[in-house]
């Protein structure tokens, strides 16, 4: 079976929100441990977690390397994340801390669906679109190198004529304002 990275983004400022969202509570856990668990959960290689280089928070307690976040956005981080990978081939799983809904069966279905052709990206499609949580291609890894801004792999995954996007339409609902935070509780 082909081999797979997983990286965790978590190093957002959280403008809109006003307040870290990855260390928020969801069932008693953070968004930021939910998420490299569910990471954790789909075995991958290695388990990448960017925070940004203040976030003092106690790291999940998984086997992980934390990658410190230069500034520069969500972009940045991915190509920073994707050149400190040890991977020589497969992919990289790229999941996000905000979307409650996430689930375990969702991954599973993206690396299924990833594993029938590794040379070709994988995404969930929700609200119209296509994004993360994502396979990418270990191929990429020379153009990932080169993001830069606040915009990660999204406008490749749509020009990507190879594409197979999964349904996930309860991913839509992400956490970026205080409105999106029914269900979640501000922790300690």
């Amino acid at each position: 079976m082909i081999s797979h990275g997983a990286i965790v983004l978590a190093a957002g400022t959280s403008r809109r929100l006003g307040l870290p969202k990855q260390q928020l509570q969801l069932d008693g856990q953070t968004l930021e441990a939910r998420a490299c668990s569910l990471a954790a959960a789909t075995q991958p290689q290695e388990l990448l977690l960017v925070r940004r280089p203040d976030d003092q928070a106690p790291l999940p307690a998984l086997p992980l390397q934390r990658i410190d976040a230069p500034p520069g956005g969500m972009g940045r981080s991915l190509a920073t994340a994707v050149g400190a990978s040890r991977l020589n081939e497969g992919g990289w799983l790229v999941l996000l801390v905000d979307q409650p809904a996430l689930n375990l069966p969702h991954l599973q279905a993206l690396l299924a669906a990833w594993r029938v052709d590794p040379e070709y990206p994988v995404a969930s499609a929700y609200a119209g679109q296509v994004g993360v949580p994502a396979l990418l291609p270990y191929h990429w890894r020379d153009r990932l190198l080169r993001l830069d801004g606040d915009v990660g792999a999204r406008h490749w995954l749509r020009q990507e004529p190879g594409l197979t996007a999964i349904d996930a339409p309860e991913l839509s609902a992400d956490i970026d304002r205080p409105e999106d935070l029914p269900g979640c509780d501000r922790g300690p």
